[in-house]
């Protein structure tokens, strides 16, 4: 029973160990999982930006290209010392609604900069702890396998069963753990697709 116990729990971890060790190949080097869309965040944030910026302009210039500059001393050279007034109440005013006028017309454009910005710190998270997390269950199934090898030639005990249930329920916790991160990735990555297709009439 303890045999076939070790050979079934060697079976598992050498299973596991291989598929770990493929992920770590692809998710390494030139992998374009979840990176081609944290490039199209990239390449997005600063459009929206420069989008709402224009935008922006369009409601203050009629505000503060309404101000005059004032000479109010001389410097050491006798050259005139410009200095701008200060906006006045009505204008102050002008501002507010201004500003208020600018969030409510562009909002969409506003949230659409906040959800880049927390796409891309998410993918950019999930995909280093799905790499970090990729190299450990590499790293624990190879010692569990390195484990039954050593009880196979009966040079350990690995006789109990709570050991393998421990082993086993560790690995498929750390799967567990992959699949969500998946997940996660795949979701922020449709996400960024329709932020790209919604904005992709943007200079």
């Amino acid at each position: 029973m303890s045999a076939d116990l070790v050979g079934t729990s060697l079976t598992v971890h050498g299973a596991v160990c291989a598929g770990a060790l493929l992920g770590v190949w692809k998710l390494g080097g030139e992998s374009k999982f979840g990176t081609d869309k944290v490039a199209d965040l990239l390449n997005l944030r600063p459009k929206l930006l420069k989008s709402l910026v224009g935008s922006l302009e369009l409601y203050l210039n009629p505000i503060l290209t309404a101000s005059s500059v004032t000479d109010i001393e001389v410097d050491a050279n006798g050259n005139a010392k410009p200095m701008r007034p200060k906006l006045s109440v009505v204008g102050k005013e002008a501002l507010t609604n201004a500003v208020r006028d600018f969030v409510k017309a562009d909002s969409r454009g506003l949230l659409a900069l906040r959800d880049a910005g927390a796409l891309d710190a998410r993918l950019n998270l999930s995909l280093d702890r799905l790499r970090k997390l990729v190299w450990f269950i590499f790293a624990v199934t190879g010692i569990f396998c390195l484990l039954m090898v050593v009880a196979k030639f009966e040079w350990w005990d690995l006789s109990a069963t709570w050991i393998h249930v421990l082993a086993l329920s560790a690995v498929v916790g750390m799967l567990v753990g992959v699949a969500c991160l998946f997940w996660r990735i795949l979701d922020a990555s449709s996400r960024v697709d329709r932020l790209k297709s919604e904005y992709a009439d943007l200079p």
